[in-house]
């Protein structure tokens, strides 16, 4: 199911006392709400040889937004990759896309000494408006100002509501 999980949830889980409560840092967030797509519907998910893989944002109804990581093993093979939406399941219900197209930051290193990825966005291209019109599919509203500190923001994927 896609999960919400709100930042500030995920700080008050991990910051008792400076130490973590059972979660190590690895950047996952668990404890989330099962939603439904209709109020995500730029939630997509990356599919490598039509296996879950990755979560994703649709940003144009011919480009997804996905993180470097999860892109750099397949960018000598981009057929075993598509975009699957529409569906509030990562695993069905929905429609898949082929990607035809797939670009890291140019500053992305794969294996960086410390372990944490910077620059970790890649876009990925799908054919000419193959996300326009698609039931529970549209793009992401794009911000163009700053977003005040403070603001509460919230995490949209597909993962566990425990651990």
């Amino acid at each position: 199911n896609a999960v919400q999980a709100n930042d500030n949830e995920l700080i008050d889980d991990i910051n008792i006392h400076g130490k973590t409560k059972g979660v190590a840092p690895s950047g996952r967030i668990v404890n989330g709400v099962p939603v439904s797509i209709e109020n995500y519907k730029f939630a997509v998910s990356l599919r490598i040889d039509d296996q879950y893989f990755c979560g994703e944002s649709i940003i144009s109804v011919s480009h997804v937004l996905s993180a470097a990581h999860c892109v750099y093993p397949f960018l000598k093979n981009i057929s075993r990759m598509s975009v699957y939406g529409g569906s509030t399941s990562p695993f069905s219900g929905g429609v898949s896309i082929p990607v035809i197209r797939a670009v890291n930051h140019p500053d992305f290193k794969p294996n960086p000494p410390s372990g944490l990825h910077d620059f970790d966005v890649a876009a990925l291209t799908v054919p000419t408006n193959a996300l326009r019109g698609r039931p529970n599919m549209a793009p992401i509203s794009i911000q163009n100002v700053q977003v005040p500190a403070g603001t509460r923001c919230y995490v949209v994927g597909w993962g566990w509501t425990d651990f």
